[in-house]
């Protein structure tokens, strides 16, 4: 098993500059735990890792101290082959699949959730007085 101790600090980052809910994240860092880097025979894959890293590249430019963050957000509003079929780029499929998810009665109030919204909740959803 290779070990990556910055990875899950920079997937934190990232999908906290998502407005990711942070119990959300933190279990997607509980799920990272146990990870393992290896190759891939998947022909799409391979593809859009090459595209990503030929448009990091264009995007830093001459630059010689990248902000990984900003580098990051912009990246993910690119479109990719495997999401035109449903929300286009991955910044728009996180967004629709932390709409879907029902919000546990656990979570703060103000981060925009209520468990009472469920899988119906959008961003502009404002929670009854109930």
């Amino acid at each position: 098993m290779v070990r990556c101790p910055l990875v899950p600090q920079q997937v934190a980052t990232v999908l906290a500059a998502h407005g990711t809910p942070d119990t959300i994240a933190g279990e997607e860092l509980q799920q990272m735990r146990d990870r393992r880097l290896a190759k891939t025979a998947n022909r799409s894959v391979v593809g859009i890792m090459n595209e990503f890293t030929y448009l990091a590249e264009t995007y830093r430019g001459d630059t010689p101290a990248t902000d990984l963050l900003g580098l990051a957000m912009r990246l993910a509003t690119t479109p990719c082959g495997p999401l035109y079929s449903k929300h286009i780029s991955p910044d728009r499929e996180l967004q629709a699949l932390l709409r879907s998810i029902t919000p546990p009665a656990s979570w703060p109030a103000n981060d925009g959730h209520t468990a009472a919204q469920g899988s119906k909740a959008g961003p502009d959803t404002i929670p009854s007085a109930a």
